[in-house]
């Protein structure tokens, strides 16, 4: 039988098996709903948008009361409660924030939730990409155990061939035992194929959360060949999730430097007083109170140099992110472009010579005018254009979606989860 037919019937046996066939898409959709970094990113940006109803609050106001005159000698005296002999005061005080406090503080606030939820996106990002490459890895690990099952097969028809040609004296018992060699070797391979398939399936479980990985396959097709369009390079690097984030959090740093600064303006205290003495002539008085710190010109400054030490820290990440999405945009558009030209060549050259060369040395063997050696040399050589074909697939795949994920500027404006 064709070695192409062969393995062509064995991946229909494949996907005609009782397993979890999974789209890309719907394994992405599982990853979404169950990602515990997801959920963890969604939290942080929910604290977030709490912070801001926190920081947007004005100081609350202070309920006082108090009592005093209360002799132990003397007691409090005698009658109901209005009449005893104590005096009763009551107030309320207000702090009256200057310098803009409350609207720095809000504003820091509100852009640090704004970056919160374009670090979600971007985990987003980082999560679809993590999927991709492991649902494009698992695909990878089934066509290698297709074709090493398929050459496992083969190889066993040859040597219970060869057995039967030994038999007959048509064969030198030599040749034979080649043959075994190169059968257990295929064997080991075929072995080492099956474990690479369980371990990528346990990676996409793991990643999807699905509870049965031994039952899981890519379903879909292999990508077409997309050339990258490097015109939007700039664009990109300006406006990934992660870069606006980087840049809202140095806005936020700057405003928590002006909201240090305007610690220096002092809070002033208000408040207002009803006292109430029974021994007094006029029994009800009224008061009011102003109260300000006494601090030096001095006694912020460690506050102040500390968020001056945070806003360039800021300023040094977003500079140093903006050249590392330039570097992965110019790595990706590269590693694409190769990859596309190795899938390309594989698929049109390398194979098809393979094929013709291993055709070639069947036909020869079967007429006497080839060696044994030709032919398993032969063999040897188609295996490894299968198999680097199915690594070039795997390759171009990986390499696309990386590129996406570098140029995506979907979360512009990101919603809430």
């Amino acid at each position: 039988m064709n070695l192409s037919r062969f393995i062509g019937c064995a991946m229909l046996v494949l996907l005609h098996c009782p397993t979890h066939a999974l789209t890309l898409q719907q394994a992405q959709e599982a990853m979404l709903a169950s990602s515990p970094d997801l959920q963890d990113a969604a939290a942080q940006w929910r604290a977030s948008e709490a912070d801001v109803d926190t920081a947007s609050r004005r100081p609350a106001a202070a309920l006082e009361w108090s009592t005093s005159k209360i002799s132990r000698r003397a007691g409090i005296g005698s009658g109901s409660l209005y009449d005893k002999r104590v005096d009763s005061t009551a107030g309320l005080n207000w702090t009256w924030e200057r310098g803009a406090k409350r609207k720095l503080r809000t504003t820091a606030a509100r852009q640090l939730a704004a970056a919160a939820a374009h670090e979600l996106q971007d985990e987003r990002r980082n999560q679809v990409l993590r999927l991709q490459v492991t649902y494009y890895e698992l695909k990878a690990a089934q066509e290698k155990l297709v074709l090493a099952q398929a050459n496992q097969s083969l190889s066993e028809q040859s040597l219970q061939a060869a057995q039967r040609r030994v038999a007959a004296g048509e064969l030198a018992p030599i040749e034979h035992h080649r043959l075994t060699v190169e059968h257990l070797q295929i064997m080991d391979v075929a072995s080492d194929a099956e474990l690479e398939l369980q371990a990528a399936q346990e990676a996409l479980a793991l990643l999807t959360g699905i509870a049965e990985p031994q039952a899981l396959t890519a379903q879909d097709d292999w990508p077409a060949l997309i050339q990258p369009q490097l015109e939007h390079h700039q664009y990109a690097t300006a406006h990934r999730p992660d870069m606006l984030a980087a840049e809202l959090r140095l806005q936020a740093a700057h405003s928590a430097r002006q909201m240090a600064r305007a610690q220096r303006k002092r809070d002033l205290g208000l408040g207002i007083e009803v006292e109430r003495e029974p021994q007094d002539i006029s029994s009800v008085t009224w008061g009011f109170s102003f109260s300000i710190p006494l601090t030096g010109p001095n006694h912020y400054r460690g506050l102040i140099a500390r968020a001056d030490a945070e806003h360039d820290s800021a300023a040094i990440r977003h500079r140093q992110l903006s050249k590392e999405i330039t570097l992965q945009l110019n790595r990706a558009a590269r590693e694409l472009a190769q990859a596309n030209t190795r899938r390309q060549r594989y698929l049109e050259e390398l194979l098809p010579a393979a094929d013709r060369a291993l055709q070639g040395i069947e036909l020869a063997y079967q007429r006497g005018s080839a060696s044994l050696t030709d032919l398993l040399d032969a063999r040897r050589a188609w295996r490894a254009a299968e198999a680097d074909l199915i690594d070039s697939h795997a390759m171009q795949a990986i390499a696309l979606a990386t590129w996406r994920a570098v140029t995506d500027i979907s979360a512009v404006s990101p919603a809430p989860p």
